[in-house]
């Protein structure tokens, strides 16, 4: 039976949203009925989904560490396999190792006066990524000596990765090191590769000379650290690739290397609570959900809220709430908006569903 009061407490509501960058939404919906058998069922959007409360760290999926069967030579970036087959390549700039381009390296390595500067900044990504021995540390070389095309394909998968089956969020990352800051800057771009069309997982490129990321090293004209994509793409796929381009063609510095690319699972997580009322009947009680992002605070667009059944009185109540137009777009810290009303054609009394984060493409 339709309830009018029910009806009205649902076009009322407060929302605090994570959006882009932010650390948690939480909608609040008021509800008649007595708190005493007020509940809220929880169901995770993925079977690796967390309850929500703190930010946690992106789940890593997939690391390469470029440390597969090499020693002191130079490889070419074309050459490498990695210890489960993975295999990589780039645009012919960008492995051209006559450039000092495309080039996996320790510091322990012989090469050309002209990339002898690479061999420094393997180290630097060595003790960036906590190697045991930073000099032996291998890292794949992007040293310019000379101009190309802007958006040229740095590095990318050869053949798919293959994550299982599973609704998730993907986020990507790499160790990045730059040096010549004082000039030309790579912007490292992340593209999912989602058989043959890719799609930007970035909306600002990594440039490691100002990025914000962790475990960073600064020396002098030299910067670097461990960076994620300021975004992440949902996906209900098995099998895709990666793609890493860099927007910058100048060979006026744009000079530096890469190790440790990873993939990562950020997606959000849910938590319901219930409050208020004296267990009356009639006496209204909150239902509160909230969607807290991991720490990478990327954007992670097509998030919602799908809540309901609540129970009381032997009654089933239910409550849609879809964050879309709030949640998730915008990097931020938090913002809070008190009685705004839900989105027309946004909210209605429905009879199924449980809790859990509605993945909108």
């Amino acid at each position: 039976m339709h309830n009018p009061a029910a009806h009205r407490s649902l076009r009322r509501f407060a929302a605090s949203a994570l959006a882009f960058g932010v650390g948690s939404a939480t909608l609040v919906a008021g509800f008649p009925g007595p708190a005493a058998n007020a509940s809220a069922s929880q169901a995770p959007a993925s079977a690796d989904l967390a309850p929500a409360a703190d930010l946690v760290q992106p789940r890593l999926v997939f690391r390469e560490t470029f440390e597969n069967g090499v020693g002191s030579a130079a490889t070419s970036l074309s050459d490498y396999v990695s210890e489960t087959g993975e295999r990589y390549t780039a645009d012919a700039f960008w492995l051209d190792m006559g450039r000092c381009n495309g080039i996996v390296l320790s510091a322990e390595a012989t090469v050309s006066a002209l990339c002898s500067p690479l061999l420094g900044l393997a180290s630097v990504l060595g003790t960036i990524g906590g190697a045991t021995d930073p000099q032996q540390n291998h890292a794949v070389s992007a040293y310019t000596d000379g101009n190309t095309a802007p958006s040229q394909v740095q590095l990318r998968t050869v053949d798919s990765l293959s994550l299982g089956s599973g609704e998730r969020f993907i986020s990507f990352g790499v160790d990045a090191v730059a040096t010549s800051c004082h000039v030309a800057h790579p912007l490292l771009n992340f593209f999912f590769d989602d058989d043959g069309v890719e799609v930007p997982i970035s909306t600002e490129p990594i440039d490691p000379c100002v990025s914000p990321g962790e475990n960073m090293f600064e020396s002098g004209r030299t910067r670097g650290g461990t960076f994620v994509s300021d975004g992440g793409i949902l996906f209900a796929g098995t099998e895709f690739g990666v793609v890493m381009r860099n927007a910058q063609g100048s060979g006026a510095g744009n000079d530096g290397a890469v190790d440790n690319l990873a993939v990562y699972d950020s997606t959000p997580a849910l938590s319901t609570s219930v409050s208020g009322g004296d267990g009356v009947a009639g006496d209204p009680v909150t239902v509160s959900f909230t969607v807290t992002n991991t720490a990478d605070l990327g954007k992670k667009q097509g998030v919602g809220v799908r809540a309901g059944p609540a129970r009381w009185s032997g009654h089933r109540r239910g409550f849609r709430a879809d964050l879309l137009r709030e949640c998730c777009r915008h990097r931020g810290r938090r913002w809070d908006h008190r009685d705004r009303r839900a989105p027309h054609g946004r909210r209605r009394v429905h009879d199924h569903g449980a809790a859990r984060l509605a993945h909108r493409r």
